[in-house]
């Protein structure tokens, strides 16, 4: 069953300004009046692990989306106001000057607020703005490789640079929500996430070029079909070892190597250094190296090619590209999980022109991309697959390219 649309932005921001009167109390300086802005979650269509190697990626920003409620204070406090899932209340407070000392500290290392605070206290931090009231609401599923802490970061970032006006760029902005993420908190992530959240355009998707430092927009209106996203409920998070031991391998790789990943004897030239370096290849055995630089290579190529093929309209060629990524990331990346994998070939079996796992992997989302008159199908048969396997039953959204991050 296909879960009906999320809020719209304007029942967000409704829900965030009223949750911060309810917990901070209304308005009470003139000068300071409560604003909202919005930030979605994004999909990644194809080329995931690259966006740290040099690579290629495709996502676009969802209907699933995040909203905070903001105003200015002039303690030099920043008073957070969340929900968890739960339903548990978060309610934390932190004092940009105590930050100031850690970051400056000559002992800082990342994860200096490794929790959901250090993603908007570093996020403002970052930016170099001043204290301030949040509130945050969300329709974006916390674990689910839909990039909830990117459309958390990227909305307060918004909200500090337009309460302090402080003429940020969308390239600072988004530098400062990725140091967030990486140093705040402490996940070693890329910047695919944050770059979709910011740049996202309604009907398209972003092709993210990381070895040149580009970006295009590319319409991805793909008449006749729908792109499902089914929310696994097995979780997953960036600041983990699994993912931290990809990323750790390829960027010593890429050091050793001098490589951006592209180069046509790659695979061979890494499997080379790790045999004869093991302790720079961080212990992997050279098959392994094979598996996982191969990966970054052929993702690559693939997401060059897809965004051809989404030019083109060519919808079948694009998910023939979906699924060979995903089998690479099953059998060259192994991030695949048991439930995740039974999603994704019950979705092919039912008539999916393409699927695969999308994210950082170990549990999130997977996609399909689907023809009008099977999306039905291919959504019970999601169902019936996880639940006879024993795994848990996901919650699937139906969803369209939108914009990014903005005030409401």
């Amino acid at each position: 069953m296909i879960v009906p649309s999320t809020r719209s932005p304007e029942e967000l921001a409704a829900e965030a300004r009223a949750f911060l009167a309810e917990k901070a109390g209304p308005d009470t300086d003139p000068a300071a009046p409560t604003g909202t802005w919005l930030a979605p979650g994004r999909v990644n269509l194809i080329g995931d692990h690259v966006d740290y190697a040099y690579g290629v990626c495709l996502p676009y920003a969802t209907t699933m989306a995040t909203a905070v409620a903001a105003r200015k204070r002039s303690d030099g406090l920043l008073r957070m106001l969340s929900q968890a899932p739960n339903g548990e209340l978060l309610d934390a407070s932190v004092a940009l000057a105590e930050l100031d000392e850690a970051v400056n500290a000559p002992d800082a290392t990342p994860g200096i607020l490794p929790d959901w605070r250090g993603y908007i206290a570093g996020t403002v931090h970052a930016l170099g703005a001043g204290g301030m009231d949040i509130a945050v609401v969300s329709d974006v599923p916390l674990g689910s490789g839909l990039s909830s802490s990117a459309a958390l970061e990227c909305a307060v970032g918004v909200a500090a640079r337009d309460l302090y006006e402080l003429g940020t760029s969308d390239e600072e902005l988004i530098a400062a929500t990725m140091r967030a993420e990486n140093f705040y908190v402490g996940a070693n992530t890329g910047g695919l996430d944050q770059n979709a959240v910011v740049r996202g355009r309604a009907g398209h998707a972003l092709a993210l070029d990381f070895l040149g430092n580009t970006h295009e927009q590319v319409p991805c209106a793909m008449e006749g079909y729908q792109l499902l996203i089914a929310d696994s409920h097995v979780e997953h998070s960036h600041a983990t070892g699994e993912y931290s031991s990809r990323r750790g391998l390829i960027d010593a790789a890429a050091a050793a190597l001098s490589c951006s990943f592209r180069e046509e004897d790659i695979v061979e030239r890494a499997v080379e250094w790790a045999a004869e370096n093991p302790a720079d290849a961080l212990g992997n055995e050279p098959e392994v190296v094979r598996r996982r630089v191969r990966h970054v290579h052929s993702e690559t190529a693939r997401t060059i090619e897809a965004v051809e093929a989404l030019k083109a309209g060519d919808v079948e060629r694009f998910g023939r590209l979906m699924n060979d990524s995903h089998a690479s990331l099953r059998d060259d990346y192994e991030i695949v999980p048991d439930a995740l994998e039974a999603a994704v070939q019950a979705a092919l079996q039912a008539g999916a022109v393409g699927a695969r796992i999308t994210g950082g992997g170990f549990g999130g989302s997977t996609i399909a991309l689907c023809p009008d008159d099977r999306v039905d199908e291919v959504a019970a048969a999601i169902e019936s697959a996880t639940r006879s396997g024993g795994f848990p039953v996901p919650t699937i959204y139906a969803t369209s390219a939108q914009d990014g991050a903005r005030r409401v």
